[in-house]
């Protein structure tokens, strides 16, 4: 049934009277990030190793940009950039999920991090903070929404195979789509798309 729900839920459908189940979620740091693969663990390290060389800035630098920032001192923007950096991969570290490589989680915020600095308007470190941690959010919310829709799909294959093979297991006739679709209550386009993936649509 939980299959069916979340199914439900990415086409935009929703069950009354059922109550969502919310994770719960501190301020900054998302609930039970996924641990780094070796890979991860490799690139990340490079990556950190490739910022040592970027100046950190002291509290009153970083004041003075974000004034001048407000102001509309666009060469502000890239000094504050680099030094907000390092905490897109807390950011990232926080939101990262099984499946979704760190590299591209830090990418997305880094873009960001970009677009809110060329947006004119005053920032702080918490509202700048605050837009990485919603752009990072974002595309693990549709990175997982197309990770549950692609194991959807496989459960679609695996049931349309387990349901053929029942139908023909003991028999040499052979089925059109459109008798399949009555049988299996799926439409013909459904089955089509399935048998394609499987390579069975001749």
């Amino acid at each position: 049934m939980e299959k069916i729900y979340a199914y439900l839920k990415l086409q935009g459908i929703t069950v009354e009277g059922r109550e969502e189940t919310k994770e719960p979620e501190k301020k900054g740091k998302a609930a039970e990030a996924a641990p780094l693969t070796e890979e991860e663990k490799a690139y990340l390290q490079e990556y950190q190793e490739s910022l040592q060389e970027i100046p950190r800035l002291t509290a009153e630098q970083e004041e003075e940009l974000f004034l001048r920032h407000g102001k509309g001192d666009t060469l502000a923007g890239k000094p504050l950039m680099e030094a907000y950096l390092p905490e897109v991969i807390s950011i990232a570290l926080a939101y990262h999920r099984e499946g979704y490589f760190i590299g591209d989680m830090i990418q997305e915020g880094n873009m960001a991090l970009v677009a809110a600095l060329e947006e004119p308007e005053s920032l702080d470190r918490e509202r700048l903070l605050g837009k990485v941690r919603e752009g990072i959010r974002k595309t693990v919310g549709e990175h997982q929404q197309q990770k549950d829709q692609d194991e959807y799909l496989v459960e679609k294959v695996r049931r349309l195979e387990e349901d053929v093979r029942a139908l023909t297991e003991d028999t040499s006739e052979k089925y059109s789509v459109k008798e399949l679709s009555i049988i299996l209550d799926m439409s013909e386009e459904e089955i089509m798309d399935v048998l394609r993936l499987t390579g069975d649509d001749k």
